[in-house]
């Protein structure tokens, strides 16, 4: 019946639509993840670079 395969298919894009979700979820984590670790580098380097700049003047 076209009743049934409407329900099957509400069903089916119901389940993709939290699997997307989910997905979606995951790549924000690593987004964020990534931010922190590309400022986290740069803190690094701008620290790195101070301190070479300091050796020099000594």
């Amino acid at each position: 019946m076209i009743v049934d395969r409407a329900s099957s298919t509400i069903a089916s894009l119901d389940q993709s639509s939290h699997q997307i979700r989910q997905v979606v979820t995951l790549i924000r984590q690593v987004t964020a993840q990534s931010r922190l670790l590309a400022l986290d580098g740069t803190i690094e380097a701008a620290r790195a670079g101070e301190a070479g700049r300091q050796r020099r003047r000594s």
